[in-house]
């Protein structure tokens, strides 16, 4: 429900600002032809009135609608959800997206960008997998959590000066955390991670 809610509050959001640029673009066709200076045609005019969003809601049926993608052909969508649900790691990744990443929902409208989206999420997860498997491999899990991680590292910047890259004021803490990764963080120019 709360997905749903989301995805409603977005879908009336869009619609409001959408009814609003229509409306000022009407304002302005409407000053312009008091002068007898129109620029759109009638049929571009009409077009421009509001939208009644509550109607245009009810109508949007898929608000809130679980998508699971596979390429097992054979299983049924009771098949497909069972098997989803009973994968423990899939589970966790899907907790991470939700969590960790804050991508519980695409708001996507079309195949391309939502396939777009699963793979910049696929490249962040992997992502996130390499941080915590770095922080394994250094017996820091007790230390940092890769949420601690990226609070620190997030607000590294560099600078191009003259043509070479120089860092901004990194925090000590942050200095610690590179240290204790093993991270390179002198020259920006070379940045590796173990």
């Amino acid at each position: 429900m709360s997905l749903a809610n989301d995805e409603a509050v977005d879908f009336i959001g869009r619609h409001e600002k959408a009814n609003a640029t229509n409306l000022l673009k009407r304002e302005r066709e409407d000053r312009r032809r008091r002068h007898g200076k129109g620029r759109l045609a009638q049929e571009q005019y009409d077009h421009l009135l509001p939208g009644d969003v509550a109607s245009a809601l009810q109508e949007h049926i898929a608000n809130g609608t679980f998508i699971l993608k596979t390429n097992r052909k054979e299983l049924n969508c009771a098949q497909a959800y069972y098997l989803y649900k009973t994968r423990q790691d899939i589970a966790q990744v899907f907790k991470c997206y939700d969590n960790t990443l804050e991508a519980s929902a695409s708001y996507m409208r079309d195949q391309y960008t939502f396939e777009a989206w699963l793979f910049v999420n696929h490249l962040a997860m992997q992502m996130l997998y390499k941080v915590l498997q770095v922080i394994a491999d250094k017996e820091l899990t007790a230390k940092y959590s890769f949420e601690d991680t990226m609070q620190f590292l997030k607000h590294v910047r560099a600078n191009k000066i003259d043509g070479c890259w120089k860092l901004t004021k990194i925090t000590k803490q942050t200095l610690k955390l590179c240290k204790d990764l093993k991270m390179e963080m002198e020259d920006p120019e070379n940045f590796r991670t173990p």
